[in-house]
């Protein structure tokens, strides 16, 4: 009996060797295992299986892996939270803190992210800093005279200038300004436009932005040139069935005049497919016309009561004395241009032909009005006097005013338009409206042509002092008595000219639309 005592005595006191034993070793692989996870605070602290009590091996250095920070979606960019932040040269993206929408070109490939980003062009006028916003594709963001953004500017000028305001209550993100019309920017259902508000009203409207700078080290290609706009090569333009250009100079009275009528004659004669013909009964106008070799009619239709051309005149006279011209221009007689005019008929005649066979065209554009340089020169027709009339400082004028129409034969009876009266309102945009309401296919070509009107006249009245005269009373009174203006701007035409790396192209209008 005793011998059994003893012997299970000794079992026990085993036992617990072990058990004292086993549970040092669990302890032990608990400390030196690497840590898996971190329990929750309220979790049951369970045993860990069997399998887990194996012993592994302490990391070394080499297992350790450094912890990489993850770049930003805009390549490391920077939110710009104060001007000082921005300078020229700078790449950004804009957008919206509300809706998350970008400014960006709504044409070309959709998916590219780098259509969203922008060169910053800062400038300072009259004590007021502002930026230009530049495309990769050279064009600038432009505020439209109908308020919405469009992105095909190819030189910043007035709606081209912003104003970025950083308010204290937006905590860094910013409110945009056209500079021009003082309008603050806001997105609506179908783009961007600019709208009359106040900083109280961020709140109910989506016009708070976020701007981002883009580190161009890690993601030059988002800060890299796009396509640049095609070099205009006039080797390649074809014969565009011929247009015959009218226009009536007044005859002019100083030596100042004198010599902008020069220039604008001096640009005329140096395009290509286009014949003119001056119809004026006044000697002098006739005998500078024709200095310049330009055809000449000395018999205009004077309309009765004011003595002076009317326009239905000029067109039917023009038509009459070019019976194989296809197309027919009126311009006003101060206004230069540069070969950007043979080249933007050349792309839309024969993009008519593909699109629109047989359709009658109704083309129209905005004059940039023009401060001339005392002396300015155009320079000899073998230089690049082209580019001399398109690098003119000046600023583009409203849309409802149009110094120039190129029309197809056959789109109006000319005989039956009522006598407008040369030199007095009303008839551009009477004209325009009555193109709106024909089957005519209407293009503005404000954003290709540059037609540069040399300021000239009253200061004290700036550009419009021509509305103060009587014929130009008769004839808004002749337009309200023929069915109206109504959509008769550059804006209203369906069709816009934009130039672009392919050259220049012809686009819907709202697919401009920011």
């Amino acid at each position: 009996m005793k011998l059994v005592k003893y012997v299970t005595l000794l079992i026990a006191i085993c036992t617990v060797v072990v058990t004292l034993n086993v549970g040092a070793v669990q302890k032990s692989n608990v400390r030196d295992a690497p840590i898996r996870a971190r329990p929750n605070a309220s979790s049951r602290v369970v045993e860990p299986p069997k399998e887990t009590l194996e012993l592994l091996p302490a990391p070394t250095e080499s297992d350790v892996k450094p912890k990489v920070k993850k770049k930003s979606a805009a390549g490391g960019s920077k939110p710009v939270k104060h001007l000082s932040d921005l300078h020229t040269g700078d790449y950004i993206t804009i957008t919206s803190r509300k809706s998350k929408r970008s400014l960006r070109i709504p044409y070309g490939n959709t998916t590219d992210p780098s259509l969203a980003v922008f060169e910053v062009l800062q400038y300072e006028t009259h004590s007021v800093k502002g930026f230009g916003f530049k495309s990769r594709h050279g064009t600038y963001i432009t505020t439209e005279s109908d308020r919405k953004l469009t992105v095909d500017r190819y030189k910043a000028k007035g709606m081209e200038h912003f104003q970025i305001e950083f308010p204290h209550e937006l905590e860094g993100d910013c409110v945009i300004r056209c500079t021009k019309t003082r309008q603050l920017l806001v997105v609506i259902d179908k783009g961007f436009r600019t709208v009359t508000a106040s900083l109280d009203e961020v709140g109910t409207k989506d016009m708070v932005f976020h701007i981002a700078k883009i580190d161009c080290n890690n993601q030059p290609s988002m800060c890299a040139p796009g396509l640049q706009l095609k070099i205009r090569d006039k080797n390649q333009w074809t014969s565009i069935g011929g247009v015959v250009a009218c226009a009536s100079p007044k005859p002019t009275k100083t030596e100042a005049d004198n010599h902008k009528q020069t220039l604008a004659y001096q640009s005329w004669e140096r395009l290509p497919f286009i014949s003119w013909l001056i119809i004026s009964e006044e000697d002098p106008v006739l005998r500078a016309a024709t200095s310049h070799s330009f055809e000449t009619d000395d018999s205009p239709e004077l309309h009765p009561r004011f003595k002076q051309p009317t326009y239905r005149g000029l067109f039917s006279h023009a038509l009459q004395s070019s019976p194989e011209s296809k197309y027919v221009m009126y311009t006003n007689g101060d206004i230069m241009y540069s070969y950007s005019l043979p080249e933007t008929l050349n792309s839309v005649l024969k993009w008519m032909e593909v699109t629109h066979p047989g359709k009658h065209i109704f083309i129209v554009g905005q004059r940039i009005n023009v401060d001339m340089p005392d002396g300015w020169d155009i320079g000899d027709e073998d230089s690049d006097w082209s580019s001399n009339v398109e690098n003119l400082e000046g600023s583009v004028y409203q849309a409802d005013a149009e110094d120039y129409f190129i029309i197809s034969r056959g789109l109006f009876k000319w005989d039956t338009i009522p006598d407008f009266v040369v030199g007095g309102v009303a008839f551009d945009n009477w004209i325009v409206s009555k193109a709106m309401h024909t089957s005519a296919v209407t293009v503005d070509a404000s954003k290709t042509i540059s037609a540069v009107h040399q300021n000239h006249g009253d200061k004290s009245c700036g550009t419009k002092c021509s509305h103060q005269s009587e014929k130009s009373k008769y004839n808004l009174q002749l337009a309200k008595k023929n069915g109206g203006t109504a959509r008769g701007r550059t804006v209203d035409c369906k069709y816009v000219t934009v130039r672009t790396s392919n050259g220049i192209e012809i686009v819907e209008r709202e697919k401009l639309y920011l």
